[in-house]
């Protein structure tokens, strides 16, 4: 289903200007009251001078150096350095590249370990093959004594120190212990960067759990993502409904929902709408930029990107908008095609939805213009496809691939094979 363009963004610059001048204007309709009985030249002068007054009043305030901006998400004690939603908006820094993703060697992060106090100690005690007493460290940091408890499942590998974690499927994980100084830089790149798409704190979550592991991160990411300006500015913070009835699908392919999201502002391709299609079993989900929504562009792009990769399917689910009405592709192609009913976008909930997740991930990186938004769609999609969907409780590469995908941060790190994942020789 068509949506209609998003509205211009509103500076509070502005707004705050327009308040200050009704100010101005209703201070001067006072004096104007109180001066009837002054001289005429006498009071105009007043009036002149009090507007003078007013617009060269200064209203902006010092900006934040770009160090402070990481504190403000990753330090949650420190409140008061929070941004408003203009110098967040402005900030080229809280909207990194994949470019800049940094290389973490295995130097680096096992200095980084050795450094910290509290995983120093957990480091040298583990080198020495000696567990401490509980005596000896029930004076110390809450870091270390939770360390403490899981000694049984930590382990040292090139220096660096690793926390087997087991997933819901009781496949085993190592997972680098982060220290204090890079939870920063963790936080950055999985939740800011677009590859990441600022997604919510269920998502991050499960995203961190596959590749690093500190004391207090269950607490930690929900603050994090709730505090994030740009999740809190775009959206929607009234409660979610109770979930609605799912219907059987048995099989990947079986049953395809397709809609239109747009239009959105002309891109630099030319582009206005995105055709987006979704799996109903595995919920993999294609966003495909067209110029229109016309019926021969609509077929044209479904054809050549998502049934050229993944077949036709047995049914394809779409509202009644007559570029899915037309008979041509759906006869052509022997698809059993279903409407859902009119003015109910619920019946076609998958797209719908996945429509207001997908508006929200671009505005998170797209220019004043807008009209960037089509350089982030594959990016804003790879973290869409790699997060774990509510549904299924794994996430779509996972439900297609069998497996999960490397992300960028993952390839960055290069953590060694999980114990579960060992190859085996074969005779």
């Amino acid at each position: 289903m068509a949506t209609s363009s998003p509205d211009p963004e509103i500076s509070f610059d502005n707004v705050d200007l327009i308040n200050d001048n009704d100010h101005t204007a209703n201070s001067q309709e006072n004096d104007n009251l109180i001066d009837m009985s002054s001289i005429q030249h006498e009071r105009d002068h007043r009036s002149n001078s009090e507007a003078l007054s007013s617009n060269v009043r200064s209203r902006t305030g010092p900006s934040m150096p770009a160090s402070e901006i990481i504190n403000a998400h990753s330090t949650p004690q420190h409140t008061d350095d929070r941004l408003t939603r203009s110098s967040v908006r402005n900030n080229t820094t809280l909207k990194p590249t994949m470019a800049q993703i940094p290389t973490w060697s295995s130097s680096d992060i096992s200095c980084s370990q050795s450094n910290d106090t509290s995983l120093c100690y957990i480091i040298q005690a583990m080198e020495a093959n000696s567990k401490p007493d509980w005596s000896s460290v029930s004076d110390m940091s809450a870091v270390v004594k939770t360390l403490w408890r899981m000694w049984d499942r930590l382990e040292i590998q090139n220096g660096i120190l690793y926390r087997i974690w087991y997933d819901d499927s009781n496949i085993s994980h190592r997972q680098i212990v982060v220290p204090d100084s890079h939870k920063a830089d963790v936080f950055l790149y999985s939740h800011d960067i677009p590859s990441a798409a600022h997604l919510c704190v269920n998502k991050t979550l499960e995203r961190l759990r596959q590749t690093f592991y500190w004391s207090g991160m269950k607490d930690d990411v929900p603050d994090y993502c709730n505090k994030c300006d740009l999740c809190l500015s775009r959206k929607p913070s009234k409660p979610t409904k109770s979930p609605l009835g799912v219907a059987g699908v048995s099989g990947p392919n079986e049953r395809v929902a397709i809609d239109i999201s747009g239009p959105l502002p002309k891109s630099s391709k030319g582009n206005c709408y995105v055709l987006v299609v979704c799996d109903c079993f595995t919920r993999w989900t294609e966003a495909i930029p067209i110029a229109n929504q016309e019926a021969e562009t609509v077929a044209k792009a479904f054809v050549d990107v998502y049934v050229s990769r993944f077949g036709v399917p047995l049914q394809v689910h779409s509202d009644l908008g007559t570029n899915f009405t037309s008979k041509d592709m759906f006869e052509l192609l022997q698809i059993h095609h279903t409407k859902s009913t009119s003015q109910h976008p619920q019946s076609n909930g998958n797209v719908e939805r996945f429509n207001r997740t997908l508006a929200v991930m671009l505005t998170m990186y797209c220019d004043k213009n807008q009209r960037n938004w089509n350089e982030f769609l594959p990016q804003v999609m790879l973290a869409y496809r790699s997060s774990t969907n509510a549904s299924t409780g794994v996430t779509p590469n996972k439900m297609v691939f069998g497996r999960e995908i490397i992300l960028p941060l993952q390839a960055s790190v290069r953590l060694p094979p999980d114990p579960d994942k060992q190859c085996g020789s074969y005779s």
